[in-house]
């Protein structure tokens, strides 16, 4: 869903939900299924500065539940939750290619494990469309 709040000011709502289901499900011998239901819920503020340069503002949110049947895997019965957050700086550099640079911070914490992880990533990139 996009909403533009006001001429140059877009705010961007996305939901998506997965069902995971592994080739090991009925083989319980390989005791490796990962089998999940995912919820993944993204926002985004856009907000054009000027005709070439925008500024995102981003924050994801997944939530994931591992559904094997399996009894000796990690995973049964566990979730995990990621929560995201990025800054990004897209310029146009003519109307086939965006350039990209932006920071993103990430936590995500299993239930199966004891501490939650913490992810800082610099992006740099671009977009080329043909």
């Amino acid at each position: 869903m996009a909403w533009e709040i006001r001429p140059g000011m877009e705010f961007v709502l996305g939901y998506h939900y997965e069902r995971g289901l592994t080739g090991g499900r009925k083989r319980i011998q390989f005791e490796d299924d990962i089998a999940y239901r995912s919820n993944y819920v993204s926002a985004e503020m856009v907000t054009h500065l000027n005709e070439k340069m925008r500024a995102v503002l981003g924050f994801d949110f997944e939530h994931n539940l591992f559904t094997s049947r399996h009894i000796n895997e990690e995973r049964r019965n566990g979730n995990e939750k990621i929560y995201q957050g990025d800054i990004e700086a897209r310029y146009q550099l003519n109307k086939n290619i965006d350039l990209r640079i932006g920071y993103q911070h990430a936590q995500r914490k299993f239930t199966y494990e004891d501490k939650t992880a913490v992810l800082n990533t610099v992006m740099v990139g671009s977009v080329f469309r043909f």
